[in-house]
């Protein structure tokens, strides 16, 4: 899709934008055709195509092995079942 052409993975966001994503445990990954029925859980909370994580960060495409996900103007692929944890200083 566009939305995947266009998304960096996470781990080529500079660190600043990194650091501002929340931490994100994820817990499972439901892709499908049909749309309705795709569907991740992240931090123990079910989400869908479209849905807000907080009032900044949006679930945008749910794909075979990634979800997609917008952070202000800049989406970002997150590997399905890959935690996003920051790093301790």
């Amino acid at each position: 899709s566009e939305v995947e052409e266009l998304a960096v993975s996470i781990q080529d966001l500079p660190q600043v934008q990194r650091d501002a994503i929340p931490e994100l445990y994820y817990q499972s990954h439901v892709y499908s055709t049909d749309l309705a029925r795709r569907s991740v859980k992240l931090n123990d909370v079910t989400y869908r195509e479209g849905d807000w994580i907080e009032p900044n960060l949006q679930l945008l495409e749910i794909r075979p092995r990634q979800s997609i996900l917008r952070q202000g103007r800049q989406s970002f692929r997150l590997p399905a079942l890959e935690d996003h944890v920051k790093a301790v200083n």
